[in-house]
């Protein structure tokens, strides 16, 4: 497949896409969102930040 059919691909893909969200916003009555999963972090455990953030001390490695 070619750049210009992949391109020509993704276009029409995302147009589909408008047509679907306008629809369900006219059913729905309302702009159609997905709840976001609130952050946890992989290093502590707790919620509300990310690893990246995290005010815990790095543990030596063994």
């Amino acid at each position: 497949m070619s750049y210009e059919s992949k391109l020509s691909r993704a276009r029409d893909l995302i147009a589909e896409r408008d047509r679907i969200d306008a629809e369900l916003e006219s059913i729905f009555g309302g702009a159609v969102t997905r709840a976001r999963a609130p952050q946890k972090c992989s290093k502590c455990g707790v919620d509300g930040h990310t690893a990246r953030y995290c005010t815990q001390e790095e543990s030596p490695a063994l």
